[in-house]
This record gives C-alpha cells, sequence and structure tokens, in this order.
C-alpha cells in the first residue's frame, strides 16, 4: 500500500504521518540492537515516493513538513551510530525533496528556523560540558548537514530577497563562525569545506565575509581568543578549503595572503610541525602560492614588510630555483629511506647560498626558509641525515650570513643546542684517526669563532651568554657538552663577558655535570675555565665573580695544585686584580676570612671557595714577585702577608682551648677552613706548603689537641654517633697529619703516642664484649683506631696498643645508646626527639662506619701478630677475641659479616681473607672454594656502584687469586680450580660490559706469574697449563661493540690526544686501559716468560711444552670460527678474533723449536684454505715465510702444495704463491736451489683458469725471475723459460698484475724476518688491512706498559720505512674517497621524488589528501566531478595480489568504482601488501559472480559503454581504441578470462598487442594498461 492509500485511510495528514513515521523509527533503532538498514529504508521509501510523485504538494504543506515533522525529529538524533546516520540520511532526502517544493520566501523562512537552531546550539557547545540538553537544540553535526542542503537549494530568486536575507546571512555568519571557536577537527573541517563555501558563493555579500575568516585565523594563533581546536589546525583548516580565494591561481584572489608576514609565519610553523598531516597542508599551500605567483605576471612584483618572501619577474629564474630546491627539500625529508633523501640533500647548499646572495637589498632567501629545512633535517630518522644536515649549517660562511643578526639567534639557542645534544654526531668514522677531533666539532669550533668574530663588539657577550643559558637548560650529556665547551675554549681570547657569564657557568659546573663520567667532567670543567680565562672582561668583574668562579672547579679533576690550570687560574688572578685598584684584594680577603670564622657571617662565601682563594692568592705572590710588590705595602714580606691571613684562623682556633663558652660552630668553621687549605697541597714538600707550615707551627699542637678531643668525643652531642661530625674531624686531623709528615715534624711521634693512649683507654671498655651499645666516644675511638693502623708500621707499633685490639670480640652486634636529655641540647634550643630522629636516619652509616673500622683493626691485628710470630692459629678455644681464634674461625667470622657491614668494610674483609689464604689452603681447600664464590657474588653486586667497586674488585682479586693459588697447583686441587675457572670466565663477560674491568685480572695474573716464575718453576708449570685456556682467552679478547657505545672510549682517546692542553691528563682519571690493553698485557707476558727461559734449563718447558700447547688451543680456536661460517665480514668479531690468534702465534714463532713449527706448519696450511681477509691472510703467510726462511730445512713442505693443490681451494694456493715470492726474497742460505726449484712449478700455475690465481702466479713468476737473474746471472738451466716469461711480461695481464700485488702489503713491503716487529704485527699489517682503529695497538701503549721491557728479542719499532707510510697512505685514501662521497657530489635534477597529489587532482582529491581522517561525503557530494568516468569491473578476480594491485591502480589514475565479487578481500594481508591503502581512497562496490549480468545491464542502461579486456575474434588492439567517456572495463578471471555469456553483454572488447610468444599478461598488468590508456585520452585533457 502507498502512501496516498494510507492517508485516505488513516485521516492522517500528511505532516502527522511523516512525523510519527520518523518517530517510530528513532524508537524502534533504540529499542533493538539488532535494527537494520533495510527496515529504515522500508520505513522512509512510500515517503520518498509519494514525496517525488506527487504534485499537489503546496508550498506551505512543504514548509510545514520541514519545520513541524523533519527538524523536531532531526533534534532527537545523535549521529555517530550507523543506524542514525541512516536515519539523518533519509531524512535529508525528504527534506531536500520538500524544500523543492517551497517558494523563494518560504526557503528563507526555514533558513530563519535553522538560524534558531543554531543559536541555541550554539549557546550550548559555549556552555559547561555535560549540561543538559536544550530543547531546541540539535546537533552540530546535524545541523551543519542540514546547512548543506538548504544552500544547495539557495537559487536566484531567493537572492533577490535582499535585505531580509542579508540579516539572516550576517547573523548566521557570526554564528558559524563561533561555531569555529568551539568545533572539534571534524566539525571545523565540514565547516570550511561544505557549509562556509557554499554559503560564500550563493550569498550575494559572501565573499566580502572572506577577511573575517583571516581575522580569525589571526587571533586564533596570537591567542587572543579561546578555541577548542589547536590554533595552527584551525588555521591551515581554514587557509586549505578557501586557498583559491586566499591565494588565487584558479579563481579571483578575494584576499591576497601572499603579502602577508603573517600567512608566512602560519606555514613555517606549520611546515615544522609534528603532526605529518600539517605538513602537508602547508607544503600544499606553499606549493599553491608559489603556483600562483609564477602564473601571475604582475610587472612589479610583490614582498612582504619583512622580505620573508619576494617575487619579482626580473629575478623569476632564481626564485624559481631556489624555491623548487626548498619545495624538494621539504617533500622528500618526509621520506624514511635514506637512498632517495640523500641525492637531494645536496640542495641544502644551495639554499645557504641563496640566504646570503642579496638582489636589490634582499636577500635571495630568507633565512627563516633555511631554519624551517634545518628543522625538518634534524628530525628526521634516519642519523646520518641529521649529520649532513648540521654539517652543512656548520660548514657555511658566516661572513655574511644572516645568522649574525640576533634575529636568528633563536635557531642557534634552541634547534641547533638541541641538536647538538646528539651524542652519536660525534662518533669517530672510520677514516678518522683514533684520538681525532669529530668531524662535527671541528667543523663546530670554526663555525662559533667564526660567529663570534663577525658579530658587533657588544653582541658578543650577549650570544656567549644566551648560548651557555641554552647548554645549561638542555642538559647536555658528558660526550656533546665536552666539545661544546671544547669549542668555546677554542675562541680568540678578547675581553667580552663580564659577571653574568661567569654566573651561568657556575651554575653548569654545579647542576649539570654531576652524572657524567669523570674524565669528561674534568674535561669539560678545564675548558670552561680557559673560556673564562680567555674571554673575561677583567674591568667588569667583582671580586664576589672571582671567588664564586675558581671554588666551583674541583681540585682532584680540574684545578689540582701547580697544574697547567692552576697556573692559567693564578695569571688570571693577577690580571684581575691589577685592574682592580679601588680595593686592596689582601683586604677582601682578610675580611672574607674574618667574615668565614665569625658568628655573625652571612654565608656569603662557601669555605672551600674562600681556602681556593686565599691558596691561589698566595701561590701568586710566591710566583710572581711583582705581583707581589703591587699588593703588599713597602718593607712587607711574604710571611707576614701570609700569617695575617691565616693568624685570625689560628686565633679562633686557639681559643677553643681558653674559652669554655666560645661557640663550637665557629671554632669548627675556621678549622674547616684551615684543613680546606690545606688539603689542596700535595703531599710532597713545596714552598707554598712549607711557608703554610711555618705560619701555623707554633699553634699546630693546639689545633691537633682540639681535632683530636673532638674526634675521640665523636659527636656534637655526646652520647648519640655523629656520622659526620666524625667524618669532619677524622678528615682534618689526617690532614694535619699530612703536613707534620710533609715537614718532617719533630711532634708527630708525641701526638701519635698520645692519641693512642687515649685511643686504648676508651677502646678498653669494649674488651671482649660481643653486645656493644654504640656510643659517639666508642664510635670515635675506634675510627682513630682504625686511622692509627693505616698509618703505624710494625716498628712503630706498640704492645699496649696492640694488646688492646686482640682483647675486641671478633663479632660484634651494636645497639644504639639510649638518649637523655642534657642541658647541652636544651641550650642549642633543640629537642630530644629530634636528636632520635636523625640518629635513626644515620644509623646505618653509623653501624656500617664502625665495622668497616672494627674490619681495619682485624686486619692490621692480624697482619702485625703474623710478623712478630704472635699468632695463635691452631689453638680453638671458647673465646672470641682477635687473638684467640683460629684461622677457619677467623674467615668465617669474615663471611658472616658481610651481611651487617657496609660495601666500605668489603674492601678490608678481602685483605683479611687475603692473609688468610696460605693457613686456609692447608685446612680447608673446599671452604676457600666457597669463600670465594660467596665473595665474588658480592663484587657484582657491587658493579653499579662506581665510587667502590674498582676498590673491592682489587681487593678481591688479591683474595681469590692470591699468588699462592695462582702458582701452586696439585691434583687435589680440581674444585678450587674449576672455581676460580668459573669466576675468570664471569669476569670476563663483565669485561665485556664494562671496558677495562678484564684489564685488571690478567695484569693482576700476569704479574703474579712473573714474580714467581723462578721461585717456583715446577709447579708454575702445571698452574700455567690448567690456566693455558684463561690465556688464550684473554689474546683474543676484545668485544665488536656499536659505533654509538665506542664514543666514550674514542672521547677519552681524544682527551689523552690533547696532552697538555687539557690540564685534566696530569691527574690520571682514566682508572683502566682499553680492550686492546688485555691483548697487550698477556703477549708481552708470554714474550717474558719465553726469554727467561733462554736463561735457564730449568724453563726449558716454556718453550718446549707451554707455548706449543698455546698455539694448538689458538689453531683449535680458529677451526672453531671458521667451521659452519660460510663468509666472515670485515671488522666482525670472528675476523677480529682470527687476526688477534694470528697475531700472537706470529709474536711467539721466534720462540719455537723446528720440532714445533713443523708440527704446526700444515694446520697454518689448512687454516689458509678459508680465504680469509686480508688481515689474517697476512698474518698467516708471515708465519709460515718465517718459519721456512728461519729453518729452511722444512721448505720440502712449501713443495708439496705447489705440486699437489690440486684439490685444495685455489685461495691457499694465492697464499703458496706469495709465500714463496716473500721465502725467495728472504731467504739467504740456499736462495739459488730455492729459486730454481721453484719457477718451474710457479710457471705452470700461470695458465690456470682461476683468473686470480692466474694474475697472481704470472706476478710471482716475473718476479722469482728477476731475483733468479739477479742472483745466477751464469746459471742456464732455466733458460728456456726465458720466452715465456717475456711473453707474460709483454702480453699477459701485466697491469693487472702490479694493481694486484701492490694492494698486498705482506707481499711488497714487507721482510718475514728483519720486519717482525711489534708495531708491524700490531698496528702496521692491521691498519693496511682496513681493521677498525679501536683493533689496533699503538707502539706508544707498548712502551708505557709494566711488562715491556728493551732486552727484548723481538723489538718494539718497525724499522721499514716503506712500510710504515703505507699504513698511512691507506689512511689517507679512504678519507679522501670519503670527502668526495660527502662533499662533491654535483646537484642533480633527477632525483627520486614521490608524485604530489595538487598538481594534477581536483578539489576532491586535494582535500582527501589533507584531511583523510574526515567524513567526504559531503565534500564529493559538492564537489565531485558530475560527468561519468570510468568504472573497473573485476568481480570475476579471486587473487588478493591482483585484487591489490588494481585497487592501487585505481587510486593513482582517479577511477571513480571499483566492483569486487567480496569487500571482505580488502582485510587480506596479500591484497594490503599491495595497495598500501589505496583501498581508504576508491569507491568500492561488491557485486556477487551471480550478480554480475545483472548489474552490467543496469549500468549500461545509465549510458556506460561496456568494455572487455579479451582475445575474441573481433576484438579491437588498445593502440587504436578510442575510450568512450563513460565506460565500464571489465576484467576476466585469472585462469578462464570472461565468461561466453558475459562477453555477449559488451559493446567491445579490446586487446593488448604484443611481440613475445606467451599470449597473455597478468590480469593486473592488463588492466593497469587499459586504465592508463583511458587516463591518457580523458583523465589529463583538461588538467594538461
Amino acid at each position: 500500500m502507498d502512501l496516498s492509500e494510507i492517508l485516505k485511510e488513516s485521516g492522517l495528514s500528511l505532516e502527522t504521518l511523516l512525523k510519527k513515521s520518523i518517530l517510530l523509527c528513532i524508537e524502534e533503532v533504540n529499542a533493538s540492537s539488532n535494527f537494520e538498514g533495510i527496515a529504515i529504508e522500508k520505513r522512509f521509501s512510500s515517503v520518498l515516493t509519494y514525496l517525488s510523485t506527487a504534485e499537489e504538494v503546496e508550498s506551505e504543506d512543504a514548509f510545514d513538513l520541514v519545520t513541524k515533522a523533519c527538524l523536531p525529529c532531526v533534534v532527537k538524533l545523535v549521529p555517530g551510530e550507523h543506524s542514525d546516520n541512516l536515519i539523518v540520511q533519509y531524512v535529508s532526502k525528504v527534506f531536500v525533496q520538500l524544500l523543492q517544493k517551497c517558494l523563494p520566501q518560504t526557503k528563507l523562512v526555514v533558513l530563519s528556523q535553522l538560524l534558531l537552531l543554531t543559536k541555541a546550539t550554539n549557546i550550548a557547545i559555549q556552555g559547561p560540558l555535560g549540561g543538559e540538553k536544550q530543547e531546541m537544540m540539535i546537533d552540530a553535526r546535524i545541523l551543519v548537514h542540514l546547512f548543506s542542503l538548504v544552500f544547495s537549494q539557495i537559487d536566484t530568486s531567493l537572492m533577490e530577497a535582499g535585505n531580509e536575507l542579508r540579516d539572516i546571512s550576517s547573523q548566521l555568519f557570526e554564528c558559524l563562525l563561533s561555531f569555529l571557536q568551539h568545533a572539534d577537527k571534524t566539525l571545523c573541517y565540514q565547516l570550511c569545506s561544505v557549509i562556509l563555501p557554499r554559503f560564500i558563493v550563493n550569498v550575494s555579500d559572501g565573499f566580502d565575509r572572506l577577511p573575517h575568516l583571516w581575522d580569525l585565523v589571526v587571533a586564533a594563533c596570537e591567542n587572543k581568543i579561546n578555541i577548542e581546536m589547536y590554533p595552527l589546525d584551525l588555521a591551515l583548516t581554514i587557509l586549505c578549503c578557501f586557498a583559491d580565494q586566499f591565494l588565487g591561481y584558479s579563481t579571483l584572489i578575494i584576499l591576497d595572503l601572499k603579502t602577508s608576514s603573517f600567512f608566512w609565519s602560519v606555514i613555517q610553523n606549520g611546515l615544522v610541525h609534528s603532526d605529518p598531516l600539517n605538513r602537508k597542508r602547508s607544503s600544499f599551500l606553499l606549493q599553491h602560492s608559489l603556483r600562483s605567483v609564477s602564473s601571475s605576471k604582475a610587472s612589479g612584483g610583490f614582498t612582504t614588510s619583512n622580505y620573508v618572501f619576494w617575487w619579482n619577474e626580473q629575478h623569476e629564474s632564481e626564485l624559481k630555483t631556489v624555491w623548487e630546491a626548498v619545495v624538494l627539500l621539504l617533500e622528500t625529508l618526509e621520506e624514511k629511506q635514506v637512498h632517495i633523501v640523500k641525492p637531494v640533500m645536496t640542495r641544502l647548499k644551495l639554499l645557504i647560498s641563496a640566504t646570503q646572495a642579496v638582489f636589490e637589498g634582499r636577500r635571495l632567501l630568507h633565512f627563516s626558509w633555511l631554519c624551517v629545512v634545518l628543522r625538518r633535517t634534524f628530525v628526521h630518522e634516519s642519523r646520518t641525515i641529521i649529520k649532513w644536515g648540521v654539517t652543512d649549517f656548520l660548514t657555511m660562511p658566516i661572513d655574511n650570513s644572516p645568522l649574525k643578526q640576533q634575529e636568528f639567534w633563536p635557531f642557534l639557542l634552541q634547534d641547533v643546542v638541541s641538536i647538538l645534544n646528539d651524542s652519536f654526531l660525534y662518533t669517530r668514522e672510520q677514516e678518522d684517526v683514533l684520538g681525532s677531533c669529530p668531524s662535527i666539532s671541528s667543523s663546530f669550533v670554526q663555525f662559533f669563532t667564526s660567529l663570534i668574530l663577525n658579530i658587533p663588539d657588544n653582541s658578543k657577550g650577549e650570544l656567549l651568554v644566551r648560548f651557555i643559558e641554552a647548554v645549561t637548560k638542555y642538559k647536555m650529556a658528558d660526550v656533546p657538552l665536552l666539545f661544546v665547551t671544547y669549542a668555546l675554549s677554542k675562541i680568540p681570547p678578547q675581553p667580552i663577558v663580564a659577571g653574568r657569564f661567569l654566573a651561568i657557568t657556575r651554575e653548569l659546573v654545579l647542576t649539570c655535570l654531576d652524572t657524567h663520567s669523570i674524565p669528561m667532567r674534568a674535561a669539560i670543567q678545564c675548558f670552561l675555565l680557559t673560556t673564562i680565562v680567555n674571554l673575561s672582561n677583567e674591568k667588569e668583574l667583582t671580586y664576589h665573580d672571582i671567588i664564586s668562579t675558581l671554588g666551583v672547579f674541583k681540585a682532584n679533576e680540574c684545578l689540582s695544585f701547580d697544574s697547567v690550570a692552576w697556573k692559567q687560574a693564578a695569571k688570571w688572578l693577577i690580571r684581575v686584580t691589577r685592574l682592580t685598584n679601588d680595593v686592596s684584594i689582601v683586604e677582601l680577603l682578610k675580611d672574607t676570612i674574618k667574615g668565614a670564622v665569625s658568628i655573625e657571617t652571612d654565608g656569603s662565601y662557601k669555605s672551600d671557595h674562600i681556602a681556593r682563594l686565599t691558596l691561589l692568592f698566595v701561590y701568586c705572590v710566591l710566583e710572581d714577585e711583582e705581583y707581589f710588590v703591587f699588593v703588599t705595602e713597602k718593607g712587607a714580606t711574604i710571611k707576614e702577608l701570609v700569617a695575617g691571613l691565616i693568624l685570625p684562623v689560628l686565633d679562633v682556633i686557639v681559643k677553643a682551648h681558653i674559652h669554655a663558652y666560645l661557640s663550637r660552630t665557629i671554632v669548627n668553621n675556621a678549622l674547616e677552613l684551615l684543613v680546606l687549605m690545606l688539603r689542596e697541597l700535595p703531599a710532597s714538600e713545596t714552598p707554598i706548603g712549607s711557608l703554610l707550615y711555618h705560619t701555623i707551627e707554633p699553634w699546630i699542637q693546639d689545633v691537633l689537641l682540639y681535632a683530636q678531643r673532638e674526634l675521640l668525643r665523636g659527636s656534637k652531642f655526646p652520647p648519640q654517633p655523629d656520622y659526620k661530625y666524625l667524618n669532619f674531624f677524622l678528615d682534618a686531623w689526617e690532614t694535619l697529619w699530612l703536613l707534620l709528615e710533609a715537614n718532617s715534624s719533630p711532634i708527630k711521634n708525641s701526638v701519635l703516642a698520645q692519641i693512642e693512649s687515649q685511643c686504648c683507654e676508651e677502646l678498653s671498655k669494649a674488651s671482649g664484649i660481643k653486645e656493644l651499645v654504640l656510643s659517639s666516644s666508642l664510635l670515635g675511638a675506634m675510627a682513630v683506631a682504625s686511622w692509627l693502623c693505616q698509618h703505624k708500621t710494625h716498628v712503630t707499633i706498640s704492645d699496649p696498643f696492640l694488646c688492646c685490639l686482640s682483647q675486641l670480640a671478633l663479632e660484634v652486634k651494636l645497639h644504639k645508646p639510649v638518649l637523655e636529655w642534657t642541658q647541652e641540647i636544651d641550650d642549642v634550643e633543640d629537642n630530644l626527639d629530634r636528636r632520635k630522629e636523625e640518629m635513626n636516619k644515620e644509623w646505618g652509616h653509623i653501624a656500617s662506619h664502625y665495622l668497616k673500622c672494627h674490619w681495619d683493626c682485624v686486619l692490621h691485628c692480624t697482619t702485625w701478630t703474623a710478623i712478630f710470630n704472635r699468632s695463635s692459629v691452631g689453638i680453638t678455644t671458647s673465646s672470641t677475641t682477635i687473638h684467640r681464634v683460629d684461622t677457619l674461625q677467623l674467615a668465617r667470622a669474615c663471611a658472616n659479616s658481610l651481611d651487617s657491614s657496609s660495601s666500605d668494610a668489603f674492601v678490608t674483609i678481602c685483605k683479611c681473607m687475603m692473609l688468610l689464604v696460605p693457613e686456609l689452603y692447608q685446612v680447608s681447600r673446599d671452604d676457600l672454594s666457597n669463600f670465594i664464590s660467596m665473595f665474588w657474588k658480592l663484587v657484582l653486586e657491587l658493579k653499579n656502584k662506581r665510587k667502590i667497586f674498582l676498590e673491592a674488585l682489587s681487593a678481591f682479586l688479591s683474595f681469590a687469586f692470591h699468588p699462592l693459588l695462582l702458582v701452586i697447583h696439585t691434583s687435589t686441587d680440581e674444585q678450587l680450580f674449576k672455581t676460580l675457572e668459573q669466576v675468570s670466565l664471569e669476569f670476563q663477560e663483565l669485561g665485556e660490559q664494562k671496558t677495562g674491568m678484564f684489564n685488571i685480572l690478567v695484569g693482576h695474573c700476569c704479574r703474579t706469574w712473573l714474580t714467581a716464575f723462578d721461585k717456583y718453576s715446577a709447579s708454575l708449570q702445571s698452574s700455567l697449563t690448567h690456566f693455558s685456556n684463561f690465556i688464550k682467552d684473554a689474546l683474543l679478547f676484545g668485544p665488536v661493540y656499536k659505533r654509538n657505545l665506542r664514543v666514550p672510549y674514542d672521547v677519552n682517546c681524544f682527551i689523552e690526544a690533547l696532552g697538555d692542553e687539557c690540564s685534566s691528563n696530569a691527574l690520571h682519571l682514566r682508572p683502566t686501559e682499553g680492550d686492546a690493553h688485555v691483548r697487550l698485557t698477556v703477549i708481552l707476558f708470554l714474550v717474558q716468560l719465553a726469554e727467561k727461559s733462554k736463561c735457564s734449563s730449568q724453563h726449558i718447558w716454556v718453550t718446549q711444552e707451554f707455548l706449543p700447547h698455546l698455539i694448538q688451543l689458538l689453531l683449535q680456536k680458529s677451526y672453531e670460527e671458521i667451521s659452519g661460517k660460510s663468509k666472515c665480514f670485515i671488522n666482525s668479531l670472528s675476523h677480529r678474533i682470527r687476526s688477534r690468534l694470528w697475531q700472537a702465534i706470529v709474536i711467539l714463532l721466534p720462540y719455537m723449536e723446528q720440532s714445533t713449527l713443523k708440527s704446526i706448519l700444515p694446520p697454518i696450511f689448512k687454516a689458509a684454505e678459508t680465504g680469509d681477509q686480508f688481515s689474517v691472510r697476512y698474518l698467516q703467510e708471515w708465519a709460515v715465510s718465517y718459519s721456512l726462511v728461519v729453518y729452511p730445512i722444512l721448505i720440502p713442505v712449501l713443495w708439496e702444495h705447489l705440486e699437489n693443490n690440486t684439490h685444495s681451494k685455489l685461495c691457499l694456493l694465492v697464499s703458496v704463491l706469495t709465500i714463496t715470492a716473500q721465502v725467495g726474497r728472504c731467504l739467504d742460505n740456499g736462495k739459488h736451489d730455492f729459486l730454481v726449484k721453484s719457477l718451474p712449478l710457479v710457471m705452470k700455475w700461470t695458465n690456470c683458469h682461476h683468473f686470480m690465481t692466474k694474475i697472481y702466479a704470472q706476478s710471482v713468476l716475473l718476479y722469482l725471475w728477476d731475483l733468479y737473474k739477479a742472483f745466477s746471472k751464469e746459471d742456464q738451466r732455466l733458460d728456456y723459460l726465458e720466452p715465456f716469461v717475456e711473453f707474460i711480461r709483454l702480453k699477459g695481464d701485466i697491469d693487472k698484475c702490479k694493481k694486484r700485488m701492490s694492494d698486498n702489503r705482506f707481499y711488497t713491503l714487507c721482510h718475514a724476518v728483519e720486519d717482525l716487529s711489534f708495531e708491524a704485527v700490531y698496528y702496521i699489517i692491521p691498519r693496511s688491512s682496513h681493521l677498525t682503529d679501536d683493533e689496533l695497538i699503538p707502539k706508544k701503549e707498548f712502551e708505557i706498559s709494566e711488562f715491556w721491557s728493551d732486552s727484548l728479542c723481538i723489538p718494539l719499532h718497525c724499522n721499514n720505512q716503506p712500510l710504515c707510510e703505507a699504513a698511512g697512505r691507506v689512511e689517507g685514501q679512504q678519507q679522501g674517497k670519503d670527502e668526495v662521497d660527502r662533499n662533491d657530489q654535483e646537484i642533480s635534477d633527477n632525483v627520486q621524488k614521490k608524485v604530489t597529489p595538487w598538481s594534477n587532482s581536483n578539489d576532491t582529491v586535494i582535500l582527501k589528501e589533507l584531511f583523510p581522517d574526515q567524513s567526504d561525503d559531503s565534500v564529493n557530494n559538492f564537489k565531485r566531478d558530475p560527468q561519468g568516468k570510468l568504472i573497473l569491473v573485476a568481480s570475476l578476480l579471486h587473487k588478493p595480489p591482483n585484487l591489490g594491485g588494481l585497487c592501487r591502480t585505481c587510486e593513482v589514475f582517479g577511477v571513480s568504482q571499483l566492483v569486487l565479487n567480496s569487500i571482505n578481500i580488502t582485510e587480506d594481508n596479500q591484497f594490503q601488501a599491495l595497495s598500501v591503502s589505496a583501498e581508504k581512497w576508491v569507491t568500492l562496490t561488491q557485486v556477487k559472480v551471480q550478480q554480475l549480468e545483472v548489474y552490467l545491464k543496469d549500468i549500461k542502461q545509465q549510458g556506460y559503454s561496456l568494455v572487455g579486456v579479451e582475445q575474441t575474434a573481433h576484438s579491437k588492439s588498445l593502440t587504436t581504441y578510442k575510450f568512450p567517456k563513460k565506460t565500464v572495463l571489465l576484467l576476466g578471471n585469472e585462469r578462464e578470462g570472461i565468461p561466453v555469456h558475459l562477453i555477449h553483454m559488451l559493446d567491445e572488447c579490446v586487446e593488448i598487442p604484443q611481440l613475445g610468444i606467451i599470449r597473455s599478461l597478468n590480469v593486473h598488468i592488463s588492466g593497469a594498461l587499459l586504465i592508463w590508456e583511458y587516463t591518457k585520452q580523458h583523465g589529463f585533457k583538461t588538467t594538461g
């Protein structure tokens, strides 16, 4: 029943019926979760049919239907659910049909109704979130949709409404602008792409309102109004949707923004935005603007106010070139593939030169555009591209650079400083020498120095201040900060910075260096100090600047006494104080010192700062006589000057014994200041130290007495122990004692005796007590006892003191003291609860410190009792005092105490265990093995504690790898040896994680074995044999790190290479050596053993048994490395291991006997079959050549390989030929016979089918022949070879021979015997064969090794100058090659470039590209080409790859519709791999194969021509066929093609002409060819 019949029967009006139908549909949707779209379609189909055919619907009725039925119902909908969206669609269709029947005036009223809804909605969206929905409020997205429908029905008749329409449109436009302020991305896009364009086009004064949109953009970007969206998102959305109206090109420009500087700033911000869509939108606007200005023929051109963009026909060619480069770079930098980006990066230098070229007072390219491109470069995924961009920027000329202007400094201080914080930039390249400055750092030095020199003098200081602020802000890592400060230190001296720069530098030192490694931290401080000294304007500095700046640099890292930095600071202090004539530096110092020891001190200056300046000042007056005269009055002496500074401090301390009520805080401040002055002095006697001592000497005993009293007191508030207080006085006591020792004071023995007596008195209270209440005095006494143990010797030790220590309980349990109220606590206005709280917090430190001191006493007591033979080892009693325990009991006590002791005590306990090892070895070896395992686990737990770890590791080695355990080995020691072996393996793993750790173990073992060699020769043989695997692993040690992990090592090498230029090098802050030092130590140890074995027959086992066994292990490792590996890449770990083991073999060969060499030659030849890397092959050939030259009796082994090499690999034959030439050259005895024998054997290989073998054979033949003719001029036995040799010389591949052999350094330059040296084996040959620098061991490393001796038979230096120069040439050649790759690439126009869609696309495609995440239904309805396009029918295809490829082709060439058998195929992985998301942009329609015939009939009725891709009797050639505009292209099945019944339906069949034999193409390829031909005929005609 249709709607007209329903109306008659029901008697209802159309309005009521329509409203009920819509509401009923909404209710059904809400009530059912499985409501389908087909039910909604049924509800509305009758209404739509009635409205489309009915003519009797009056305008008034239509108006009522719109306002009273449609609008109230739509208010109830919320889009988002699929069902609600369908209702909106069908209601919209009813809405449109009703509007078509309305009069123009009625449409105006409808527009007024929508305006009311708009106002209500606008008020709602501006209100608080979560508010109640108003009755007349409609969802904003539905409202926008309805507006698009209304505007589509506005015609010229409505435009005549005049003022009434203008008033409505004005109010409506204001509402829409308000919508934009509060809209999300989706709503904003719909407003800008649909509503506002229609509004502007269909309303008479619409174009006049465009400036209001731009005003909204400006206000939003300047944060003058509050908007919901990100301002840049809103700006780019509006600009992209109105690009033609704002920028021109295809339409008339309404508001030309190209002359607006603000517009270009928006574009630049968008181009560097983190959102790739915003970058794409900005790129579109940039290119749209460029097309607009290039097509415009305005004679005068234009420019913005700040010249950020300008255009002029006179310079159009230059401008086009530059802007094309800008666009190309920005687009290409969006790509991730480096091979695509690198060819385009050459244009970066073009942009740099464009920023410096000036045309008519304007730069060809504004510098801000270069900043945009560089910002994009700096965030690229490839660090290679980042490094390229940074390098190009840092190498640009500064003379005419805009960077000299302050407006561009933010780019330097933000973007450049930020990217320089990447440590990867400073990685050493393959061609760079180890220890050289990285290229980026060198470029930055030149760049920053040039910048400082080229900017005005009044701006230099400001730039440096802001630069240091930026460095501090970004918290630079140690590597970048080191090279940045290095660049600052290279600025030529000039007075440009003052107090502000010094203050920021102090902040940098204090806040940013704590987490950095010590060597780098020290170097950074040295560079900063140099910068301050070179650049400070002394006239503008204050006393505060001087004292505060000198105080922040650490003495143990940078500003150590009498170092280069110290002398540098002294000269600076002299310069500064000479210019400060208003107040004497002496008076200022005196006032500062008095203030520091006064209760009224305000804490302006720290004590260490005052002490540093005082000491430095005294140093200056001692070293510079003129300065002394300058700062003192006539007749004054240096001693009087120093006394005037020091006596106020001493006076306060001495008064502490006289004035009972003198504040202890004042006295402690004075003592601290004195100690800080003395602490920076070296331990040895110096002039300044002597001067200070003689100044202090009359009061030294009183000072010591005060320190002693407070030290034994142990706390500021006894009986509460105070850890910090105790440490302060312990440090003071030790500093004063060092001063006494350095000056050989006569009172030191009496001082020791006095404090020893008081200590014994206090310790006697704890004699034999297992559980102690730890009081402050007992803690102080134990700390003093520990100190005395470390500074007394067995000569000065007294029996009472030793007796007192031996009576202490071996294991103690500590308890906290009970604190009670005292008058002293009340006097300082403190309370008991606070004191208890503080003690609870520090109890762990207090107890740990006591136990550490306790074990110091145990250690030294054990040592002394052993020296005096007072040990009672073996006596087992129930007593637990130190002198009444046996060895095993003491060892177990050490192990038990590890749980409660601190990491500091671990070192002492390990040393104690070391003393017990000899006895434990005799008593219980199983217990000793368990102790070693237990202690090793604790060592590993400390590996992240940098301060204590190295000391703990060394202490553990002295215990676990005791000389006794390394030398003595019997059959009963297997369990102990397995434990040591396991520890050594784990030690090696630790060394691979932490550089330098394995060095400690290897050095300790080698040192121990060499020391015990003469005394324990017999047992050492067995021990070394058992440790042979450990020695082998050490010879091969050295992990391969990734390049970024090698940066710290390379940087440390750079610091060392600076020498005296970096004063921290004198402090030797690197505690361990590099990985190569392990191999160096072991090989020198083995050579030392071999040298010693020559001196005595009892050591002959070294060369006859041990070293041959070790070489066999190395050869076995070589076989393991090559087995199962098809290829060994250069510088891989496997390659390096093989290179290392052959280096060891070659060095050990001179110590091998003939029988040993004879046994190892076959394995060496076997190893040469692998065709290894050059570095390995050279060493293998060297080993054989040396053996044959030294022992010619072994030469027959060579003849066997030359004669019978048919079954071996040809690479072995190449090595055999090289060995033959080398032996022929180096052999002295029997050379003639060797040449006569070898030449015929070599000749037969000159015609080998293998090219490389033939080349080597010909080269060796020529070389041996020349030797033969020179050595045996009258011998005619080989004259028959001469014609053949001359033929090869003239006709053979002689040039290739020379080239091939010249690359072989060992063949051409090296002498197998004379050139055998450590330098040649470990440096020259590896470098010549392109091993990385971290694999090389320079000769200086051997020279500084403790195991080196000049008496070794193998020399250190290589005297073959051509061979040494060859290694240098290899480095130079490599640098030249990389330089060409990096800098000499020409700019080519033919580069890979992805197609940009906007140049050949319509508005719909452009908006899809720019706003892919937005719904485009309304856009398609408004902007799609109304004419028909190509439809591709692929329902007969079933293979996902074919369909995916076709989908991609359809998207690229704009096919309007792709018909598939099933839409679900788009979820297939194979489909998606070929389509690369094209399915998102192509209209897909599902037509089952069974429905295909019906579909083709229907589409044909719509005017489409059906064309099939098939070879038939009447098919037409693709080359001549002209496609109709409206074409349906049918593709056949992959195997069967198009079925016959469908062929009969087609209008035409088209085939692709072919020249080959195969009859058909892949269906995807066939479809792509026809789509392309159709596109050529129709797709590009209108766009050119």
